[in-house]
C-alpha cells in the first residue's frame, strides 16, 4: 500500500506541476524573432599561408644553434641598445675565485692590522686562497667591498635576463668549525 500512495502522490504533484504552466509565450516568440532579424556577421577569410623557405645551415664562423650565445656576446647586444645598460667589464682578466660558485666558498679566517686586512677564503678545491678589497670572487664579477673579522661584504652583478645587468649585495661569513 504505500508504494501505491507514493505514485499517487507523485502522479498529483505532476499534475499540479503541469497545471501551473502558462500557454503565454508571445515573450519567447517575440524574442526569437528579433534575433531573427539581426544581420548575421560575416566569417572573416583564412589568412594567406606564407610559403615556408627552407634555410641551409652552413656552419662557417657562426656558432652551433645549439648552444645558448656567449654572455660577451648577449652583453653587446644590449649594450648597443642601451647604453645606460649596467655591464660588467669583459676585458677584466678573471681571478682564480671566480670559477667557484659563492656558496662553495668559505671564510676561514682573517690576517693583517687595522689598516690592511686580507680574509682568507677556502674553495671547492680544496686550496685556501687570501683575497683583500678589491678582489673578485663568484660566478657573478662579485666585488669584494669591506672586509671584516666576521665576514666580507660583496657586490655582484646578475643578469637580468634582457641582456643588462643588477647589483646584489652578497655577503659570505666566517665559518667557525
Amino acid at each position: 500500500m504505500p508504494r501505491r500512495r507514493k505514485a499517487e502522490l507523485l502522479l498529483l504533484l505532476s499534475v499540479l506541476g503541469l497545471g501551473g504552466c502558462n500557454d503565454d509565450t508571445s515573450d519567447l516568440q517575440a524574442f526569437v524573432a528579433e534575433v531573427k532579424q539581426r544581420p548575421v556577421p560575416g566569417i572573416e577569410p583564412m589568412p594567406e599561408l606564407k610559403t615556408f623557405e627552407h634555410f641551409r645551415y652552413e656552419p662557417g664562423d657562426r656558432r652551433s644553434p645549439f648552444e645558448p650565445p656567449s654572455p660577451e656576446l648577449l652583453a653587446e647586444s644590449a649594450a648597443a641598445k642601451n647604453p645606460d645598460c649596467l655591464q660588467p667589464d669583459s676585458n677584466r682578466v678573471k681571478e682564480p675565485l671566480e670559477q667557484f660558485p659563492l656558496d662553495t666558498l668559505s671564510m676561514k679566517g682573517t690576517m693583517g692590522s687595522t689598516g690592511e686586512l686580507w680574509a682568507l677564503i677556502q674553495a671547492g678545491d680544496g686550496n685556501l686562497y687570501r683575497v683583500t678589497t678589491g678582489n673578485y670572487l663568484g660566478l657573478y664579477n662579485g666585488l669584494i667591498q669591506e672586509i671584516s673579522r666576521s665576514g666580507i661584504k660583496i657586490r655582484e652583478l646578475v643578469p637580468d635576463g634582457a641582456g643588462c645587468w643588477q647589483e646584489r649585495a652578497a655577503t659570505l661569513e666566517l665559518v667557525s668549525e
